[in-house]
């Protein structure tokens, strides 16, 4: 009796191994890979570039400046090869939607040292839409999600969709 709840013991036991080592073995979608959607100021960024997760990797890759009436979002993802940046401008942020092809109050600039390609969505290049969710100046928060696409002549077109951010506010 004792080998038989032995033998069973053992068998849940394998079972149950088996069981979350296919969870864990099981590879995260591109999409899996960005950060949660939040409003907190987590200090978080991330989009899909060309369908590839884009994801800031510490707390310093991504920051929120705001200083007479112009939001500044920068990130950042870098690696011993190659260093891509992104940042908004938006002229007297709000919580709402922004077209980031208007060359006076909202843009984007990417830059990517890999192929040495600088994108700035502009009306003739690119356009997309910048949401901001929360824009609170006493928590020093501002969050929101993004999706554009743009060109430059001599490189390839991006399109950036699935965008979040939720930063802890500089001013």
């Amino acid at each position: 009796m004792k080998r038989i709840k032995l033998l069973s013991f053992f068998l849940c036991m394998t079972a149950l191994t088996s069981l979350s080592d296919c969870e864990r073995d099981e590879p995260k979608t591109e999409l899996e890979k960005l950060p949660p959607i939040t409003q907190e100021g987590k200090n978080t960024f991330g989009c899909l570039v060309n369908g590839k997760a884009w994801v800031t990797k510490t707390s310093i890759d991504a920051a929120a400046v705001y200083q007479q009436g112009i939001l500044q979002v920068d990130a950042m993802v870098q690696s011993k090869s190659f260093f891509q940046s992104q940042f908004f401008l938006i002229r007297y942020p709000k919580e709402g939607s922004f077209m980031l092809n208007d060359t006076v109050n909202s843009r984007i600039f990417m830059i990517d040292s890999n192929t040495r390609c600088e994108y700035i969505t502009d009306d003739l290049n690119g356009s997309g839409t910048l949401s901001i969710s929360k824009f609170d100046l006493q928590k020093k928060v501002v969050s929101g999600v993004f999706e554009f696409s743009v060109r430059q002549s001599t490189c390839e077109e991006l399109i950036v969709t699935n965008g979040r951010f939720d930063l802890s506010l500089i001013q």
